[in-house]
């Protein structure tokens, strides 16, 4: 076993020691649990031979009124208190969790967003300029092909600018795992979604790099050097790996916070009603 794999194994077995304690001190459920156990185990380790249930009735029943009710009286103020202060701690720590999750939800949403936008518009790029080749090798109109090849001088410049925010978003995404892989993990299947999202735009993004033209307008020879500097089959496959990717990253976000948002509203009449409404396609 390699150091790697030691410290993962070590690292999955205090987590799960940690839960299991966390669990028999903090939860009322593991509190009872752990009562019984010690209840069963207490001459083993020690501690003396507990009252069974009918010994301690018995040993009620002998002490003086005044006694039994303070006792019993001590019992359900005690009683009421936990389960008081249980209620209450479960409350605020599911409040917590909720904006956490809601916060998460908004900051993957709005991420997304922009690189639902950037990836579009260098779609759109990508399209123009296997465009305007189609235009040049067919030999269409003139002014077309000069108008074109004048307005793709001045989107070749703001493509510049959108790959390079297209490659900045494509190392800000591994943020996330690391800044919400507590929350991610609460929730079933959040962590595989978000890689399938991250995946599909990491692959998209390697298609960002088609050769782009440089031209100046004036150039006699300017639609030669077009269809010399623009690589078509490089266009299309960010093309087709638009095609390809957009709907997963969509597709697998929106699950996400459906699924992250979903532990938060419940189930209710209205979801049932419009999840039933919904067409397989």
């Amino acid at each position: 076993m390699t150091g790697n794999e030691l410290k993962i194994t070590m690292m999955k077995l205090f987590s799960t020691l940690s839960y299991i304690t966390n669990l028999l001190v903090t939860k009322s459920v593991g509190i009872l649990v752990l009562s019984i156990l010690l209840y069963y185990f207490s001459y083993s380790l020690g501690l003396g031979q507990p009252y069974n249930f009918s010994e301690l009735m018995l040993w009620l029943g002998q002490l003086p009124e005044h006694s039994k009710t303070t006792v019993l009286t001590s019992i359900i103020t005690i009683s009421g208190f936990l389960i008081a202060f249980n209620i209450s701690s479960e409350s605020q720590k599911k409040q917590l969790m909720s904006q956490m999750k809601i916060e998460a939800c908004n900051d993957i949403e709005s991420f997304f967003n922009k690189v639902s936008r950037n990836i579009t518009s260098a779609n759109i790029y990508a399209k123009h300029l296997v465009e305007i080749a189609n235009y040049i090798n067919n030999e269409a109109d003139e002014d077309t092909i000069q108008f074109h090849l004048k307005t793709i001088i001045e989107e070749t410049k703001k493509y510049h600018f959108l790959r390079q925010e297209i490659q900045e978003q494509a190392v800000e995404v591994h943020r996330f795992q690391g800044k919400y892989s507590i929350i991610f993990a609460s929730s079933w299947g959040v962590i595989k979604k978000l890689e399938t999202a991250v995946e599909a735009f990491c692959e998209l993004t390697e298609k960002t790099w088609f050769n782009t033209p440089i031209l100046r307008f004036n150039d006699p020879d300017i639609k030669n050097k077009y269809l010399r500097q623009v690589d078509i089959e490089k266009c299309n496959n960010y093309i087709n790996a638009y095609e390809n990717n957009f709907g997963v990253i969509n597709g697998a976000t929106g699950s996400l916070r459906g699924g992250m948002l979903g532990s938060i509203t419940g189930l209710n009449l209205s979801l049932i009603i419009n999840l039933l409404k919904i067409d397989a396609k």
